[in-house]
């Protein structure tokens, strides 16, 4: 089966700015462009990073410690209907407001917002990203959440799960969710299996990069040539769906920030 990885830096920018070595402008998303969507994926984490640092910036000045982690979680196994269901459908069960039990109202992210909160965390980002599995043949929608709040705050029942250096780039293509399991996930509607990693406070910025740098934009269209038309009408919103959000705000991260310009 043929693949078309617009992660390989050979194939240059496809659009606007062919054959030009530093692009000025970005193609449009359904072109899937591997430059130009590594450029947004890029500002994506630069924007991510200057949020947290005023996050580090205010935890410093009332003299309280930051924790920022990474939770993943997945569509359920393959006993659930979705599974099988089209790139579309599996963004939007997972993005759609829907009742849960034993919660009053409708929940955004299958109600994992409201978990959030209970748990303590004050902010963060989800991040999605779609893969497909050549084995089952089906796409593989699942989320990166950067969790962000203050350790005296933070009640979290899931285990802390493994990854053995963040600045190892091969951890972030390679990442495979298997160590933790959730019934409270499974109840949310999610698969039971996760993978939460915290991050030192040296590596809060490797943290951010592992979610948004490579789930945001980049690896989520590595998918058979054949999948290209329905990648596209994705990206457009003209699958019958809108213009999907692949990056949505957590709490106090949903309010107004400007972050500084870069040097």
């Amino acid at each position: 089966m043929s693949r078309w990885d617009a992660t390989d830096p050979r194939h240059g920018c496809i659009g606007i700015d062919r054959g030009k070595e530093n692009p000025l402008q970005l193609c449009a998303r359904g072109l899937m462009c591997p430059r130009c969507e590594e450029r947004r994926a890029m500002k994506r984490s630069w924007k991510l990073c200057n949020r947290l640092q005023n996050e580090i910036d205010i935890a410093e000045d009332a003299g309280l410690k930051l924790k920022v982690g990474v939770l993943t979680v997945t569509l359920p196994g393959r006993h659930h209907p979705i599974r099988s269901g089209t790139l579309r459908e599996q963004y939007d069960y997972i993005t759609e407001r829907t009742t849960l039990p034993g919660l009053v109202g409708e929940h955004s992210m299958r109600g994992l917002n409201h978990r959030i909160k209970e748990w303590g965390f004050t902010g963060g980002c989800h991040n999605l990203e779609f893969t497909w599995n050549d084995n089952q043949e089906w796409w593989n929608v699942h989320d990166h959440a950067i969790l962000v709040g203050y350790e005296q705050d933070i009640d979290i029942p899931l285990k802390q799960t493994a990854i053995d250096d963040w600045n190892d780039a091969s951890l972030l293509a390679d990442k495979k969710v298997k160590n933790g399991a959730s019934t409270d996930l499974y109840r949310l509607g999610f698969g039971g299996i996760y993978s939460l990693d915290w991050a030192e406070d040296y590596e809060f910025e490797q943290a951010i990069r592992y979610a948004s740098k490579v789930a945001y934009l980049t690896k989520p269209i590595k998918a058979p040539g054949e999948k290209r038309s329905e990648l596209r009408k994705f990206f457009n919103g003209t699958d019958g769906g809108n213009f999907p959000r692949l990056s949505r705000p957590i709490g106090d991260w949903g309010r107004s920030f400007v972050p500084v310009n870069p040097i």
